[in-house]
């Protein structure tokens, strides 16, 4: 028998998705559904992270992969190892597992609910807003062209000169490496244009945007 075209394996930490290298969407999409609707309740809640998209997957079969997981409420860790370096040396621009060239960035096009979770070795950018109880964590920056209101965790290994930069920032929690700031009491005014956080001496500090803030 052949390799199974995709599976869901249980680790200390949740589950892990594999899928086949060169596998057809449909067909993935098709198993994955099958596998799932076997015990609805049993992945509610889960943790699932995905190592791996076939290469030649468009990012809107990629966002329709995301979406399916997230019918079955389970929460979403995207983790994909970096780019190899071979495809550079073929004369490929590197275009698998949404990396983008230069600084590794996954682009999300989705509003994000409370319970999704987001975890990117990387930039981070988001096309909606990020709800209260959703969370998003990367390595690099965190841009979101909506709404904050959740959480968000830029340069989490470290990283001082990560930003987080939204259309309207108004987060339950903000960290920038290991800065944190959290919300104030009470209601929160809605910021009248883009914001962006970064370090700026000992505490995160937050300035109307300029494209300088982040390039400086």
């Amino acid at each position: 028998m052949g390799k199974e075209l995709v599976s869901l394996k249980g680790t200390k930490e949740g589950l892990i998705l594999a899928i086949a290298p060169k596998s057809d969407f449909a067909a993935v999409i098709a198993a994955l559904e099958a596998k799932l609707m076997t015990a609805k309740d049993f992945w509610r809640g889960a943790t699932v992270t995905i190592n791996s998209i076939p290469a030649q997957w468009t990012d809107r079969e990629r966002e329709q992969l995301l979406a399916l997981l997230e019918q079955f409420e389970m929460v979403l860790k995207v983790s994909f190892a970096p780019v190899q370096s071979q495809a550079h040396t073929a004369g490929v621009l590197p275009n698998n597992d949404w990396h983008r060239a230069g600084n590794n960035a996954l682009i999300v096009k989705r509003n994000l609910r409370s319970g999704q979770r987001i975890v990117h070795d990387g930039s981070l950018v988001v096309v909606g807003d990020v709800n209260p109880g959703a969370e998003l964590v990367a390595t690099g920056d965190i841009i979101i062209l909506g709404t904050l209101r959740g959480m968000a965790h830029a340069g989490s290994q470290g990283d001082v000169t990560a930003v987080v930069m939204a259309l309207s920032l108004q987060p339950m929690q903000l960290r920038i490496a290991n800065y944190i700031s959290r919300a104030p009491d009470g209601p929160m005014e809605t910021p009248a244009f883009p914001e962006v956080a970064r370090i700026s001496g000992d505490r995160i500090a937050v300035q109307e945007y300029s494209p300088l803030l982040l390039f400086n």
